[in-house]
């Protein structure tokens, strides 16, 4: 968190200190920093836990120009293991708790949550669509 916040705020105001540039482009430059930022964020995590839908893409990008047939793709993803894996992460990042063989959200994971809902809402989404 800190590389995302502190370390661009001190390094823009350093760049403000030291170059002659205006607010405006010392705010276009905190937006544009801001947004990839945002963009790394809520893409890394789906990259890193090899989310199903991103591996699908691969795993047909690479059958092709043949293509994949869809009966092949129950060789490569295993529900189980799916969720389990998921399940693993989500506790490990203290979204999740298990306690008594129950599952249960953690402070962390509802603002988590929040926060998700929120920018749905921004963009427009209906929740369980989009």
């Amino acid at each position: 968190m800190v590389v995302f916040l502190i370390v661009p705020l001190i390094g823009a105001g350093v760049l403000w200190y030291v170059m002659d540039i205006t607010l405006v482009e010392w705010l276009a430059i905190l937006l544009l920093h801001l947004s990839l930022s945002i963009a790394y964020i809520f893409t890394y995590p789906a990259v890193q836990a090899r989310c199903p839908s991103l591996y699908m893409l691969l795993l047909i990008g690479d059958s092709m120009p043949a293509g994949l047939a869809p009966d092949s793709l129950k060789v490569f993803f295993d529900a189980d293991s799916l969720r389990d894996s998921r399940l693993r992460d989500l506790i490990e990042l203290g979204l999740v708790r298990e306690s008594n063989g129950l599952y249960s959200i953690t402070g962390t994971g509802r603002v988590v949550i929040s926060l998700f809902i929120l920018f749905r809402g921004v963009l427009g989404l209906p929740m369980g669509r989009g």
